[in-house]
């Protein structure tokens, strides 16, 4: 999932910026433009533009400040970064026939809890239940490392970031959720 940065799309920028100014009384300056794609140059492109078309569909007679662009820009890619990873993950997370010796120690693990749980509860399952027969699925992680958690022990229960920090899916999904649930709590 790559993002195309507005940083890097001056012309798409201008284009955006156009057409909402247009729609908009007053004069607007390169200075202005300047000032609007310096702080919407870290947003994905896609998001900044379809603010501006939202924007433009608002009442109001003059450009919106910077600040409001951003954050509806913002709010927009988030959303789509988190849409975009729950397709991701749940391939990621879909559970797949493990081999060899951990489907063993599953089994192994599963049938002992199967004659506990018998004997405590009295119950006994049938020969054919899905806990006595079935293959077991063993869930995957982005990164087998941290177990998508983002942090990794070093030393004497010191931790640091795990390496996969900043491009993990299921970090990123869970980061921009955080800051979704963020900034729809300052808006009300």
């Amino acid at each position: 999932m790559t993002h195309r940065y507005t940083s890097g799309e001056p012309q798409r920028f201008l284009q955006a910026f156009n057409n909402l100014a247009v729609s908009k009384s007053g004069e607007h300056d390169e200075a202005e433009y300047e000032s609007y794609f310096e702080l919407l140059g870290e947003l994905p492109i896609d998001a900044v533009e379809q603010a501006a078309r939202e924007l433009k569909r608002t009442p109001g007679a003059f450009m919106p400040d910077a600040g409001t662009w951003f954050r509806m820009a913002d709010n927009i890619a988030a959303e789509s970064l988190v849409e975009d990873t729950n397709t991701d993950l749940k391939q990621l997370y879909a559970p797949r026939d493990a081999e060899g010796s951990e489907v063993e120690r599953i089994k192994v693990a599963r049938a002992k809890f199967v004659v506990q749980m018998e004997k405590l509860t009295g119950r006994t399952l049938s020969a054919d239940h899905a806990m006595k027969v079935s293959t077991p699925k063993v869930p995957t992680y982005a990164c087998p490392t941290c177990r998508d958690l983002g942090w990794v022990e070093v030393q004497d229960r010191r931790y640091q970031h795990c390496q996969c920090w900043t491009r993990n899916p299921v970090l990123e999904k869970e980061r921009a959720k955080s800051r979704l649930k963020r900034t729809r709590t300052h808006v009300k």
